[in-house]
Protein backbone atom coordinates (compact mmCIF):
# COMPACT_ATOMS: atom_id res chain seq x y z
CA UNK A 1 0.00 0.00 0.00
CA UNK A 2 1.71 3.82 -0.76
CA UNK A 3 2.28 5.91 1.68
CA UNK A 4 1.39 9.51 1.32
CA UNK A 5 4.11 12.52 1.97
CA UNK A 6 7.32 11.73 1.46
CA UNK A 7 7.15 9.00 4.66
CA UNK A 8 10.73 7.82 5.54
CA UNK A 9 10.49 4.63 7.96
CA UNK A 10 12.82 4.40 10.39
CA UNK A 11 15.14 0.93 11.11
CA UNK A 12 14.25 1.05 14.68
CA UNK A 13 11.41 3.17 16.84
CA UNK A 14 12.30 5.82 18.91
CA UNK A 15 10.76 7.46 21.99
CA UNK A 16 10.04 11.26 21.80
CA UNK A 17 8.62 13.68 24.39
CA UNK A 18 6.46 16.48 22.22
CA UNK A 19 4.07 19.54 23.42
CA UNK A 20 0.73 18.86 22.12
CA UNK A 21 -1.85 21.05 21.22
CA UNK A 22 -4.85 21.51 23.48
CA UNK A 23 -2.83 23.59 26.29
CA UNK A 24 -4.49 26.70 28.64
CA UNK A 25 -3.35 30.15 29.88
CA UNK A 26 -1.68 30.32 33.53
CA UNK A 27 -1.01 32.77 35.45
CA UNK A 28 3.24 33.38 35.55
CA UNK A 29 3.86 33.83 39.50
CA UNK A 30 6.82 36.25 39.00
CA UNK A 31 5.92 38.26 36.16
CA UNK A 32 2.00 38.33 36.30
CA UNK A 33 1.28 37.78 32.91
CA UNK A 34 -0.47 34.70 31.28
CA UNK A 35 1.45 32.61 29.33
CA UNK A 36 0.36 29.35 27.43
CA UNK A 37 1.15 26.24 28.54
CA UNK A 38 1.44 23.25 26.25
CA UNK A 39 0.92 19.44 27.95
CA UNK A 40 4.01 17.28 26.74
CA UNK A 41 3.09 13.83 25.84
CA UNK A 42 5.52 10.58 25.14
CA UNK A 43 5.28 8.81 21.46
CA UNK A 44 6.73 5.99 19.81
CA UNK A 45 8.04 7.75 16.38
CA UNK A 46 7.94 5.07 13.90
CA UNK A 47 9.86 7.73 11.08
CA UNK A 48 9.37 11.28 9.57
CA UNK A 49 8.46 13.39 6.36
CA UNK A 50 10.07 16.45 5.38
CA UNK A 51 8.03 18.54 8.71
CA UNK A 52 6.89 16.03 11.22
CA UNK A 53 8.13 12.99 12.68
CA UNK A 54 4.96 10.31 12.44
CA UNK A 55 4.20 7.77 15.31
CA UNK A 56 0.96 6.23 13.23
CA UNK A 57 0.29 5.25 9.60
CA UNK A 58 -3.48 5.16 8.77
CA UNK A 59 -5.54 4.02 5.71
CA UNK A 60 -7.77 6.34 4.04
CA UNK A 61 -9.10 6.67 0.57
CA UNK A 62 -7.81 8.99 -1.84
CA UNK A 63 -9.78 10.09 -4.58
CA UNK A 64 -10.40 12.87 -7.18
CA UNK A 65 -14.54 12.70 -6.85
CA UNK A 66 -17.24 12.23 -4.43
CA UNK A 67 -18.14 8.95 -5.54
CA UNK A 68 -17.07 6.23 -2.32
CA UNK A 69 -16.43 3.49 -5.09
CA UNK A 70 -13.89 4.75 -6.53
CA UNK A 71 -10.29 5.95 -5.44
CA UNK A 72 -7.45 3.75 -4.24
CA UNK A 73 -6.27 3.34 -0.37
CA UNK A 74 -3.40 4.87 0.91
CA UNK A 75 -2.05 4.81 4.06
CA UNK A 76 -1.60 8.26 5.76
CA UNK A 77 1.32 9.32 8.21
CA UNK A 78 0.37 11.23 11.02
CA UNK A 79 2.58 12.85 13.80
CA UNK A 80 3.54 16.30 15.05
CA UNK A 81 5.41 19.06 13.69
CA UNK A 82 9.41 18.91 14.23
CA UNK A 83 9.61 22.21 15.79
CA UNK A 84 7.32 20.57 18.75
CA UNK A 85 9.94 17.78 19.78
CA UNK A 86 10.92 18.72 23.39
CA UNK A 87 13.81 15.35 23.42
CA UNK A 88 13.93 12.24 22.83
CA UNK A 89 14.55 9.17 25.20
CA UNK A 90 16.22 5.96 24.79
CA UNK A 91 14.39 2.66 24.79
CA UNK A 92 14.90 -0.10 26.62
CA UNK A 93 18.58 -1.80 25.32
CA UNK A 94 18.99 1.32 22.96
CA UNK A 95 21.36 3.62 23.50
CA UNK A 96 21.14 7.49 22.16
CA UNK A 97 23.63 7.83 19.09
CA UNK A 98 25.32 11.68 18.27
CA UNK A 99 24.41 11.73 14.70
CA UNK A 100 21.45 10.06 13.52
Amino acid sequence: MEILYNFKPYAMPKKALFKSGGGEYIKCDETGFLIFSMPIEEAIVIGENNDSFVYELIPTKVSDTNNKHYGKTCLLPLGFHKSRLVKWIPMPGQQLSLFD
